[in-house]
């Protein structure tokens, strides 16, 4: 549910039929009292049988075996029938039994707050004498019953918080004696009846937090009674309609949440007993109405979160009474006008956040002495702090974040005495955090990050004893975490992380007892991790990566139970894993990587039962992967790339079924990939890169049909590349490279439409590309070098990659396409095949004329050899000198002596060769628009590369180094 700044005025629950009902319950007991003698007055006997049947039904245990007219919730007359039965919040359970039906005078039936199972029993119809029906906050089920059309004396109907279902019945539009009709909270679905304009004196009508659909009813405009309406939290569409105009008596008026849409009408200012209008969260535009002006008795305006453009209209100065008004996230802009100060005697909140304003300060808004919150932040203000802002003494709330503030903050804030609240995070601001915020007593959350803030954390903040969150992030602030901040006790949130601050861990910092998230993420700490830090008992979230910090982990850090986050990832660590860790009941993000951490992965993380994400990956870690990670059943990744990890694939991962990426790479591990993987139906990543693992790729992992990403290169795998695979279809990133793989590259590699890295290099792969590769539009790493048995034509098709920046065909007998200059027809041919195509092959043999040879071709070499390659050596006769090729310019060096000219020489530094034997002989040739790609692992651990475009996000979420 979203939340807009205040609560609502009107609860859900009405009073005014409970004020009625404790009138008449009034009425009563007196009559009774009355009536009675000293002994309690029996009730009817078929009526005290029918209470009998519901004792028994409800289990309920507050009436003994003699039921009568002093029994808990039972209201009579003077001839013993029962009037009014009121049992709210007594453990009712069980249905509603027919029996109830023969209480035929009952005028009040209030079963509210219970457990109540099952249906509204049509027999409720049959009670003729009801007038209260309240049936609010139980577990009730089914359609509302068209009985209910048949009781000619209801005046309310209370059914809100159920999980009742269908629509709403026409025949309550019978209901003419209906005041109160409440029906929120459930399931129920459909338009809303037109029919209810019948209810003429309806006064309470709330179908809130429901399904209902389509428009708003016109005629709801006849319902002239009404006084409160809400139809909140549905799937409401349309616009509001003109007659709304009707509803004059109406106090409050809610339609929040849904989809309506169109301009707010004029003719809404016919509704001058308004207090509370609420539109947010729907899909409203054009401007804000003057009309709305005549509302004067208005006190709370929200319409947030719509379209709403243009400027704040001047006439809302005739909202004198206003105290809240809430237009955040629409689409105004400009000044805000000089009428607001109109609302200087009322208004204590504004939200005017998240919209164009593009103006400077507004320092009219010093002219609102109460006001108490004042949001505006994310509106592309710019200049200083207007002066007239020292006026706002009342002021608990200021949030002026993301916008284009520049200069220092002001020292004036000072004067702010009543502020608990301020962020002025993501502006322009410079210079040092001012001393004199420590006057600031009450302040309670204090956001200065993403600004330009130098110098130290002062002394004197030790002052803000009050302070509960406290964000200095990506900063230039230096000087170290001062020993003083021990004194901030109240501290739950403190981050300093990607700032200047250095300096070692200070032992003061045992003091912040109440501490729930630490944030120190690449600040330039040093040291050791204190044994201090145990004493932080509260900590839910510890983030200390990418420091310098040293020595060995703490075994006291199995002493915060609390902890859900623990990363130290991206320091210098040393020494084992703590056994200790494996204490950590609630721990779901564990992240090492990164360190120097030795020895093997304790036993004892198996006992984490919570973890989601383990992260060991970067390490010196040996040993076999513990079986007692077999245990971690809420795993979703495992990163423990980049040890020295030996043994098999362990056959238990299988039973981790939550589990989504599995990084392995670079270790010792040995044995067959296990057929076994197959079973984990959620995985979308395995990188099994850089180990020692042989025999075939198993065909059971074609059922893994969420996977993203394959890695499976520099092992000593065998076989063909699985039929199965065919159903990857969601396939990313394919990595098979440096393998001992064979057979023909399948045509249902073209079926992958997301892939945008293909690697198959140094395999033994054979056959021509299939023509199905020019549908891969996404692809921008293509390598199918050192397969000296791929051979035929290059499909032209190929040209249709526009995303490629690196094409690899080193050391295959790949030739040239029947058309090498496919690409020239298009309007930006800018792919590395494209460079390859109308650079090497627009001049390659037989298109090559004579005289452009430098010297007769050589022979060709026996049918079935391969001719000797000195790749870096001299350009021979019949070989073409380097090209290389980048995404700005193209350059050919040529060169007829012996040995490498000084352009070549720079053309392999970059990374790009194209050496040709002759059109039916051997091909050497690299196109990128960059460098040559790194090694596949890097590739994915490290940046993206510049080049990558739609994918480059892709690229940062498969690294396996983000744990």
């Amino acid at each position: 549910m979203a939340h807009y700044g205040w609560k609502p005025r009107h609860s859900s629950v009405m009073v005014a039929p409970r004020v009625r009902m404790l009138a008449a319950l009034l009425l009563v007991v007196v009559a009774t009292s009355l009536a009675g003698s000293g002994d309690a007055l029996p009730i009817k006997p078929v009526q005290e049988g029918a209470l009998k049947v519901c004792q028994e039904a409800w289990n309920f245990t507050g009436w003994t075996d003699v039921i009568d007219c002093n029994s808990t919730g039972i209201f009579c007359d003077n001839n013993g029938n029962v009037l009014k039965l009121v049992l709210d919040s007594v453990n009712l359970m069980g249905s509603i039994p027919d029996a109830l039906s023969k209480l035929t005078r009952l005028g009040t039936l209030q079963l509210s707050s219970n457990q109540l199972l099952g249906p509204i029993p049509d027999s409720i119809g049959a009670i003729a004498t009801l007038s209260v029906l309240d049936l609010i906050g139980n577990e009730l089920t089914g359609e509302i019953p068209l009985s209910l059309g048949n009781l000619p004396l209801l005046d309310t109907l209370q059914l809100e918080q159920n999980s009742l279902s269908g629509i709403i019945p026409p025949v309550l539009s019978q209901l003419t004696n209906l005041q109160h009709l409440n029906l929120a909270h459930n399931n129920l679905s459909g338009p809303i009846p037109s029919a209810l304009r019948a209810l003429t004196i309806l006064t309470h009508l709330s179908l809130k937090n429901n399904s209902f659909n389509g428009t708003l009813p016109s005629g709801m405009g006849t319902l002239v009674s009404l006084s409160y309406l809400a139809l909140d939290y549905n799937a409401l569409m349309g616009p509001i309609p003109m007659t709304i105009s009707g509803l004059q008596n109406l106090k409050s008026l809610n339609l929040s949440n849904n989809a309506l849409d169109g301009p707010i009408p004029d003719t809404i200012s016919a509704l001058t007993s308004l207090e509370t209008l609420w539109l947010h969260g729907n899909q409203l535009s054009e401007s804000i109405p003057a009309a709305i002006g005549a509302l004067t008795n208005l006190i709370e305006l929200s319409l947030s979160f719509n379209r709403l453009m243009g400027s704040l209209p001047e006439a809302i100065s005739g909202l004198t009474n206003l105290t809240h008004l809430g237009v955040q996230r629409n689409r105004l802009s400009g000044a805000i006008p000089d009428s607001i100060t109109g609302l200087g005697a009322s208004l204590i909140y504004l939200n005017m956040s998240s919209n164009p304003l593009n103006t400077t300060m507004p320092a009219l808004l010093g002219s609102l002495p109460k006001l108490m919150h004042l949001d505006l932040s994310s509106c592309q203000l710019s200049g200083p702090f207007p002066d007239s802002f020292t006026s706002l003494t009342n002021l608990a709330s200021l949030q002026l974040h993301n916008n284009k503030l520049g200069g220092f903050i002001p020292t004036t804030l000072a004067k702010l005495l009543q502020l608990n609240d301020l962020s002025l995070a993501g502006n322009g601001l410079q210079g040092i955090l001012p001393v004199e915020l420590t006057v600031l007593a009450t302040l309670r959350f204090l956001d200065l990050s993403l600004n330009a803030l130098s110098g130290p954390i002062p002394f004197s903040y030790s002052a803000l004893t009050s302070l509960e969150h406290l964000d200095l992030s990506s900063s230039n602030i230096t000087g170290g975490i001062p020993d003083s901040i021990a004194h901030l006790s109240s501290l739950t949130f403190l981050d300093v992380s990607l700032t200047r601050i250095g300096g070692s861990i200070p032992m003061s910092i045992a003091n912040l007892t109440n501490l729930q998230e630490l944030n120190l993420v690449e600040c330039d700490m040093t040291g050791y991790i204190p044994e201090a830090i145990s004493a932080l008992t509260q900590l839910t979230s510890l983030d200390l990566g990418t420091n310098r910090l040293e020595g060995p982990l703490p075994a006291s850090l199995g002493n915060l139970l609390g902890l859900r986050q623990l990363s130290v990832m991206n320091n210098s660590l040393s020494g084992p894993i703590p056994p200790s860790l494996g204490q950590l009941p609630n721990l779901v993000f564990l992240a090492l990587g990164v360190n120097n951490l030795s020895g093997i992965i304790p036993a004892q993380l198996g006992n984490i039962t919570t973890l989601e994400i383990l992260g060991l990956r970067h390490n010196r870690l040996s040993g076999s992967i513990s079986s007692s990670l077999g245990r971690l059943g809420a795993l979703q990744e495992m990163a423990l790339s980049r040890n020295n990890l030996t043994g098999t694939i362990p056959e238990w991962l299988s039973t981790l079924t939550s589990l989504q990426t599995i990084v392995l790479s670079s270790n010792n591990l040995t044995g067959a990939i296990p057929k076994s993987l197959s079973a984990l139906t959620s995985l979308q990543s395995i990188y099994l890169a850089n180990n020692q693992l042989e025999g075939t790729i198993p065909s059971a992992l074609g059922a893994l049909t969420l996977l993203e990403v394959l890695d499976v290169s520099m092992n000593y795998l065998q076989g063909p590349i699985p039929a199965t695979f065919s159903a990857l279809t969601k396939l990313r990133i394919l990595n098979v490279a440096h393998n001992i793989l064979n057979g023909s590259l399948p045509d249902f590699l073209g079926d992958f439409a997301d892939l945008y890295v293909l690697d198959v290099a140094e395999n033994g792969f054979n056959g021509s590309l299939p023509r199905q590769l020019g549908q891969l539009y996404q692809l921008e790493f293509l390598d199918l070098s050192v397969n000296l048995q791929l051979k035929g034509i290059i499909p032209p098709t190929l040209g249709n990659l526009t995303s490629l920046y690196m094409f690899n065909v080193n050391e295959t007998f790949l030739q040239c396409p029947d058309n090498p200059l496919a690409c020239s027809a298009k309007p930006d041919p800018t792919s590395a095949f494209c460079d390859f195509c109308l650079q090497f092959c627009s001049i390659c043999p037989p298109q090559m004329s004579p005289g452009s040879l430098p010297s007769p071709p050589l022979p060709l070499p026996p049918p079935g050899t391969v001719p000797p390659l000195p790749p870096f050596g001299p350009v021979g006769p019949g070989r073409l000198p380097p090209v290389s090729t980048n995404a700005t310019n193209t350059t050919t060096t040529s060169s007829s002596s012996g040995g490498l000219s000084g352009g070549a020489i720079a053309a392999i530094v970059i990374g790009l060769l194209i050496v040709v034997v002759t059109a039916a002989g051997l091909a050497y040739i690299v196109i990128t628009h960059k460098s040559s790609a790194p090694d596949h692992e890097d590739l994915l651990v490290s940046t993206a590369p510049q080049s990558v475009g739609a994918n480059r996000q892709e690229y940062e979420r498969f690294r396996p180094g983000h744990v």
